[in-house]
């Protein structure tokens, strides 16, 4: 068959170029807003306190994320039995001048 003059030519696929950084920090990007969506997800439908295998299967592969950065979250501070403690720290700290002072970590209450 005969191509007539008024058919176009096919596109010549062009070769794969790597991603432009532009695209591969776009591309990062969604892929940490899609993994912290899927974790406080994950762990918010869990609970810390649960032996099943679940909970515990989450609580391993998310907790190295959610502890440090303050993200996690326990269902047991409602009722019937919230948690009946105030944890905070406090250190005693040695200025360079020599003097002690006492440096309280910041609180929400």
């Amino acid at each position: 068959m005969q191509r007539s003059a008024e058919m176009p030519a096919a596109p010549i696929a062009e070769a794969a170029t790597p991603r432009s950084p532009r695209g591969l920090r776009r591309a990062l990007i969604q892929a940490f807003v899609l993994f912290h969506l899927a974790a406080v997800a994950a762990w918010s439908f869990t609970s810390t306190e649960s032996k099943a295998p679940l909970d515990r299967t989450v609580h391993s592969a998310f907790g190295w994320y959610m502890f440090p950065t303050g993200l996690w979250q326990a269902w047991n501070m409602f009722a019937p039995n919230p948690g009946m403690s105030n944890v905070y720290v406090e250190a005693e700290v040695t200025l360079r001048d020599g003097s002690r002072a006492t440096w309280k970590f910041p609180r929400m209450d």
